[in-house]
């Protein structure tokens, strides 16, 4: 089964994820709701570039088009590029960083600057 949330890593928390922007990231950082924890993860450099290779070939498909909506003013056919194309790509960065989520123990992953 392919896991797109993970569990809290320090309260057992489930059904945290990623946001989108965070998830792109090489380390991607969230703060738990409910205990305040830290959390990261960072796939490593063939985990993100299985990203960075499936995030090209998406903007390869999905690019002609938008670029066809751009010129020709079909600005339907810009969202619907630019919509298929986040749904291309942020299930796969989820799945790609939520199996090696865990506590944030450096500073300069943090949100507070606690002990």
């Amino acid at each position: 089964m392919i896991r797109t949330s993970f569990p809290c890593p320090s309260c057992e928390k489930p059904g945290l994820r990623f946001s989108f922007w965070s998830s792109l990231s090489h380390v991607a950082k969230k703060q738990c709701p409910s205990c305040g924890a830290a959390i990261v993860s960072e796939p490593g450099f063939w985990r993100n570039l299985v990203l960075a290779v499936a995030g090209q070939v998406a903007v390869l498909i999905f690019g002609i088009p938008l670029i066809y909506g751009i010129l020709g003013e079909f600005w339907w056919v810009v969202v619907l590029s630019v919509a298929l194309l986040c749904a291309a790509i942020w299930p796969l960065a989820l799945v790609l960083h939520s199996g090696r989520v865990k506590l944030a123990r450096e500073k300069k992953y943090r949100f507070y600057d606690g002990p």
